[in-house]
């Protein structure tokens, strides 16, 4: 059985949340700390699924957007959440 703070990461590689570039969307599949911790990204609309996009970074810290809101979150924090990368679409490529 999964514990709360973590999906199923079969067949996915993931990352830390700090790895990401500006623009990456990526999906939290695991969050890598406590009680308190998970608690506090989960107030502020962060837990894991959520999908969310890197908007802006400063040294290891980064502002991500996700379901309107923005949150920035510090490096060692960002550094416990685990996401994967979301394919991007590509400009100019027919669905047919």
């Amino acid at each position: 059985m999964l514990a709360v703070n973590q999906l199923d990461p079969i067949d996915c590689l993931a990352s830390p949340l700090n790895e990401l570039a500006i623009g990456d969307t990526a999906r939290v599949i695991e969050i890598h700390g406590g009680k308190n911790m998970t608690r506090r990204l989960m107030g502020l609309g962060l837990k894991v699924g959520s999908s969310v996009t890197v908007l802006h970074r400063r040294g290891e810290g980064v502002v991500v957007g996700e379901g309107g809101n923005r949150i920035a979150i510090g490096g060692g924090v960002a550094n416990r959440v685990m996401v994967q990368l979301l394919d991007k679409p590509v400009l100019g490529e027919d669905d047919g």
